[in-house]
């Protein structure tokens, strides 16, 4: 979060000595206030039409318009290390609020079940597995358990779409990948909540290389797109990356199962793991 954090700063510090209060600079810049004061607080990046408005409007100078300009890009795709990111008690990165407070959410998992459909059992063995550094599992546990809660939201939209391969990985014993497929079949039956299932022998399943979420409808923000890597968290906001996300999660969708055929594929793992 430190190119987010250092732009907020460096708004907020420039709105300040130009002497223009929040309501001047958001009509100068064309945003809301509510915008305005998310941006000075890192929780949203602006565009770069909206940083350099901001920086005529304060008067900065060529070399400081320049360093906003670098620091806007490097916040479209913010990296925070694992190390950063696990300072707190629970993994969940440094924009759980904003990810929960987004209306329509898809997420692509090929590997493991998706940490808001996990039971609390297969959430305590994945996170033991993950060695991630410094890391409180039964915080993080706690604190997986507690986000679905947002699933419940009926004016929320989750899409969940999660390749066959990953929903037979044996994380723990068959008694316990029994409990996490009923999790998912209950979880199935809400209005609000969509999980197709991209069976293994589909080429969709070969498309998708690594997990990734989309958050739209962000109140008075912009979508971005969430997604971890062994060393690292990433987030990335750029419009040009977020739509190539965007048609990635179109394709893996034709590839998916749905509704009574999703099930059919839960009730067949179901019964392989009786074997």
């Amino acid at each position: 979060m430190a190119a987010r954090t250092q732009l907020a700063a460096e708004l907020r510090r420039l709105r300040e000595l130009a002497g223009l209060s929040g309501r001047e600079m958001a009509e100068t810049v064309h945003i809301s206030q509510t915008s305005l004061v998310r941006t000075e607080q890192a929780e949203r990046v602006p565009t770069l039409p909206q940083v350099k408005a901001w920086a005529r409007a304060a008067g900065a100078s060529e070399e400081r318009t320049a360093m906003l300009t670098q620091l806007v890009e490097a916040a479209y795709s913010e990296v925070e290390s694992w190390r950063d990111a696990m300072s707190g008690v629970t993994h969940l990165g440094a924009h759980a609020a904003t990810m929960d407070a987004a209306r329509a959410v898809q997420q692509y998992q090929p590997t493991i079940v998706p940490g808001l459909l996990q039971t609390a059992e297969y959430a305590r063995r994945t996170l033991t597995l993950s060695d991630l550094p410094n890391l409180d599992v039964s915080g993080a546990v706690a604190a997986r358990q507690n986000r679905q809660s947002v699933l419940f939201d009926a004016d929320r939209r989750t899409e969940f779409l999660i390749t066959e391969a990953a929903l037979r990985f044996p994380v723990g014993p068959p008694q316990m990948m029994h409990a996490q497929l009923d999790r998912i079949r209950s979880l199935c039956t809400l209005d609000q909540v969509t999980i197709g299932i991209i069976p293994q022998q589909h080429k969709a399943a070969a498309i998708g290389w690594h997990e990734f979420t989309i958050y739209d409808k962000v109140p008075d923000g912009d979508s971005f797109v969430y997604t971890e890597l062994m060393h690292a968290q990433l987030t990335i906001s750029d419009p040009a990356d977020v739509a190539h996300y965007r048609s990635s999660f179109e394709k893996l969708r034709q590839g998916a199962q749905f509704d009574q055929k999703a099930t059919n594929i839960l009730n067949r793992l179901t019964s392989d793991l009786r074997r």
